[in-house]
């Protein structure tokens, strides 16, 4: 299908960028491309590989800032409950 006009110049996004690479994993492995038909898809692979890894990188970076200094909603197994100084029972 046709991209929306605010898609256009994006870059793909990641779940399409390894898709692609599958595709051309796949056709190298196990068809027979020409000399030039390889190096074509090699370097495109290479680029979606560089693409996808950059998409990682910026993902992994917003999840540590998010957990690092954001809002923390969740309470380690190991942590007190909330209102128990000491984590132990509050039998008198």
């Amino acid at each position: 299908g046709e991209k929306a006009p605010e898609d256009c110049g994006k870059e793909p996004e990641f779940e399409e960028q390894l898709s692609r690479l599958r595709e051309i994993t796949d056709r190298l492995e196990r068809g027979r491309p020409s000399l030039e038909e390889s190096l074509s898809l090699y370097k495109e692979g290479m680029a979606l590989a560089a693409g996808c890894r950059r998409i990682l990188d910026e993902a992994e970076h917003t999840v540590h800032l998010y957990t690092e200094e954001g809002p923390r909603e969740f309470i380690a197994a190991d942590s007190p409950a909330p209102g128990c100084a000491d984590g132990g029972d509050n039998a008198l």
